[in-house]
């Protein structure tokens, strides 16, 4: 299919200088498929410096941004500011921040469209609580947190992003969709996207999220529309996070 693998590090609220350091020496050697890592705001510059000349493969991004570029919003940050400071990437959308932070998907698209103002690339991040599921509305929630981006941004915004499939129920539980349930989804996001823009569905990545970790990588990268993972708490440990990447790496290959 032609699409590069791409495994992403979501630390979230964790992190330090040691952890920056660790990913610095570990990925400098990475195989040759792409990492992205998304530390916490006040890591971005630190980490940015280490990779820039070890890891041309590694790329530092920021787990938010704000819905306006500049102004008196005290707390927040934005897609320039993040730019400033090495940043290439950011998430957007991610679950936890439309559940604790009350983010909609008309949010969800003004940001990305404030990434790719500011030459971002947004990881939009999709999903649906297990109730969804339960009541067969999986499919029906994620095409609405899509759409939002679409309808906001134009049809062209799916040749410059990535889309995570995370469904919240399970994050950080500890099960992780199974492969068939993540492919099925994937391969029904790609369907929507091409109904918007053929071009890019064939190219686009795909990630799926969701208590991933070493042992179970390989079947859902094994997957045809799985492209990668954006990886939780398994990211915390380099090893951990070294271990998925080996997997997509080989799982590419076969």
């Amino acid at each position: 299919m032609g699409r590069r693998p791409l495994v992403a590090a979501n630390w979230k609220l964790n992190g330090s200088i040691g952890l920056c350091k660790q990913y610095a020496e570990k990925l400098s050697n990475a195989p040759q498929i792409d990492c992205w890592v998304f530390p916490s705001a006040v890591h971005v510059s630190t980490l940015a410096k280490m990779f820039k000349e070890s890891a041309a493969n590694v790329r530092v991004g920021v787990q938010n941004i704000y819905t306006e570029p500049t102004g008196a919003f005290t707390g927040e940050n934005s897609a320039e500011l993040a730019r400033d400071v090495g940043a290439t990437t950011a998430i957007v959308g991610h679950s936890e921040r439309r559940i604790h932070f009350m983010e909609s998907s008309q949010g969800v698209a003004h940001k990305t469209a404030q990434a790719l103002d500011a030459e971002l690339t947004p990881i939009i991040c999709v999903g649906e609580q297990l109730d969804d599921r339960d009541e067969g509305q999986a499919e029906e929630v994620v095409e609405e947190q899509l759409e939002a981006v679409n309808s906001h941004c134009s049809t062209a915004v799916w040749q410059h992003v990535t889309v995570a499939y995370e469904p919240v129920w399970a994050i950080g539980s500890g099960i992780a969709a199974t492969p068939e349930q993540a492919q099925e989804m994937h391969n029904r996001i790609r369907v929507m996207i091409k109904n918007w823009n053929e071009p890019a569905s064939k190219a686009i990545r795909l990630l799926y999220g969701g208590s991933v970790n070493s042992r179970n990588a390989g079947e859902l990268i094994s997957q045809p529309d799985i492209d990668g993972f954006l990886v939780g708490g398994a990211s915390l440990d380099i090893d951990s996070f070294g271990d998925i990447v080996e997997q997509a790496r080989i799982g590419d290959a076969l």
